[in-house]
């Protein structure tokens, strides 16, 4: 038996929170502008695997064993952080690069998209998604009694919107990347993509 009052209410707060912006879409719109849509399209799957297991285990239970083991979570986060903060200094020493060698005949190129698993393991250490997965897994309970059930209604919904919120973001980093246009997009995003990475690591560190 689904409870369709709290199902409406979740669905509502997926849509809220998947659209908004946030560490993933910030990030697939950066990355739409420095690779292009379809480079992109291995980061958005990973998002999606990345959150939905992250989401299937809280509602089954991780959130409780978290609170159980708080040290086992902040391993999580320090892994997070130091990975983040590595990947931040990539795009910024890349920037780097591309200032130093713009005189050269070869175009030199931006550091590479993310891969399906980076992106799936970032859900890991992303702030905003780590705190909708808990909410979600305490607040939406009541959906259906049976936890499988529950657990896979949960996923669904945030993956029927989550889908859709990161392809607009593409989209609009798409636009961006026209109005932008090729002569130093691609260093300029290197270094928003690396400032934005960095700051993402700050707040990861002070919560």
């Amino acid at each position: 038996m689904i409870n369709e009052t709290l199902w409406i209410s979740m669905a509502a707060f997926a849509f809220v929170t998947a659209f908004t912006p946030g560490p993933n879409n910030l990030m697939l719109m950066s990355s739409t502008i420095l690779f292009g849509g379809k480079r992109t399209i291995p980061h958005l799957i990973g998002i999606q695997i990345g959150f939905s297991t992250l989401m299937a285990a809280a509602v089954l239970g991780l959130g409780e064993l978290l609170e159980l083991f708080p040290d086992a979570q902040m391993v999580v986060k320090w892994l997070g952080a130091g990975w983040l903060l590595w990947l931040g200094v990539t795009f910024l020493r890349e920037a780097v690069r591309q200032h130093r060698s713009k005189g050269e005949t070869q175009a030199p190129k931006a550091s590479r998209p993310f891969t399906v698993i980076e992106a799936a393991l970032f859900q890991l250490a992303n702030p905003k998604a780590l705190v909708m997965v808990l909410s979600t897994a305490s607040l939406y309970s009541g959906i259906a009694e049976d936890i499988t059930l529950r657990t896979v209604i949960i996923v669904l919904t945030f993956s029927a919107v989550g889908t859709p919120s990161g392809i607009s973001w593409m989209l609009l980093g798409r636009a961006m990347n026209r109005w932008l246009g090729d002569a130093s997009h691609g260093r300029v995003m290197n270094i928003a993509m690396g400032v934005l990475i960095l700051a993402l690591v700050a707040v990861i560190l002070m919560n």
